[in-house]
């Protein structure tokens, strides 16, 4: 080969080189992931009793609020019907490009999930009954969600629910029912990890208890092996405060809405970026205030269980390990 050819050469080899390069910068670009912001609230107006249909001033309110998160995925509750939906939908804009909602045979609203991700997956869970006394079936009033994400390969599953409120019920004992409603929706959550012990799983809602109670005791199932418990992640507001709903009628704030989460999926919550959403005028709303839950997309490396056991005593975060703390360290 002439001395010509050899220099033609080269530069060829150059030009493809820096070709590659160019199309590299893009193509590494679009592999950078996103933190996934997920939103739970329930638009309830008084606890214990039948969501009232929205009206135009309260439903534009609600959607300013939501948007104002920044939340990919909505968990919304307290919707009184298939309107209430049909309008908030429209007001969060076609950026949410996939939404549903369920009830259930005695529901307390319709639970509903809006989200900017196209889930692989949105399942009805419904039909669930347990029983009380012996051979007396007794049918969980609100239907659950089952929802699952594929985020550049990280899988996430939610699982939401609402569970029995606190109004007397004619037969059984009204905390009863919200027990054995949390064991049935515990039971999706433990079928997952006897498969994938290590499946990111969040299970999100609103439990109608605080987290002393035995229905949140059976989601949290603290006498299993501490890699098969849910934990509390427990978000707060700018002052550190953890509560989520009011009940006037007794003047007590309450922590009763949730985001309990696997042992796979602690690694990956940014507790700087999780919080209990507080703003002016929250009650001209709802007796209820969001919470927001935000994830880091890529499978971290799992906590010791002597972490687990020191920032999560009894499955709750600790308030020792305030928002601004540092997460996967």
């Amino acid at each position: 080969m002439t001395f010509f050819g050899q220099g033609m050469r080269l530069l060829a080899t150059a030009l493809l080189a820096v070709v590659v390069v160019r199309m590299a910068i893009p193509l590494a670009a679009a592999e950078k992931v996103p933190h996934i912001k997920i939103c739970f609230y329930d638009l309830s107006r008084t606890l214990d009793t039948p969501p009232t249909p929205l009206k135009a001033k309260r439903a534009g309110m609600a959607a300013k609020v939501l948007l104002s998160t920044n939340a990919d995925i909505i968990v919304l509750a307290g919707l009184a019907d298939m309107n209430d939906f049909s309008t908030i939908k429209k007001l969060l804009g076609t950026k949410f490009v996939f939404a549903k909602a369920v009830s259930g045979p005695a529901p307390a609203g319709f639970l509903t999930i809006f989200s900017k991700l196209r889930p692989t997956s949105c399942e009805t869970i419904s039909g669930l009954k347990y029983n009380i006394k012996k051979n007396t079936p007794v049918p969980v009033g609100n239907d659950f969600l089952e929802i699952t994400f594929n985020v550049n390969g990280y899988q996430l599953l939610l699982f939401a629910g609402i569970l029995k409120n606190r109004s007397k019920h004619p037969k059984y004992s009204q905390t009863n029912m919200r027990r054995y409603e949390a064991r049935e929706l515990r039971k999706l959550a433990t079928a997952v990890l006897r498969r994938k012990p290590d499946a990111n799983i969040m299970v999100l809602g609103n439990f109608n208890d605080t987290c002393g109670k035995s229905p949140l005791n059976a989601l949290y199932s603290r006498r299993s092996g501490i890699r098969r418990r849910l934990f509390d992640i427990r978000p707060v507001d700018h002052i550190n405060v953890a509560w989520t709903a009011v009940d006037e009628r007794r003047d007590e704030y309450e922590r009763i809405d949730y985001m309990l989460v696997s042992f796979g999926l602690v690694p990956e919550i940014e507790r700087s970026m999780s919080r209990v959403v507080a703003f002016k005028n929250w009650r001209s709303i709802s007796a209820h205030r969001p919470i927001v839950a935000t994830v880091s997309p890529v499978d971290a490396k799992p906590w010791t269980d002597e972490r687990l056991k020191k920032e999560f005593p009894y499955c709750i975060r600790y308030d020792k390990f305030p928002v601004g703390v540092k997460e996967n360290k």
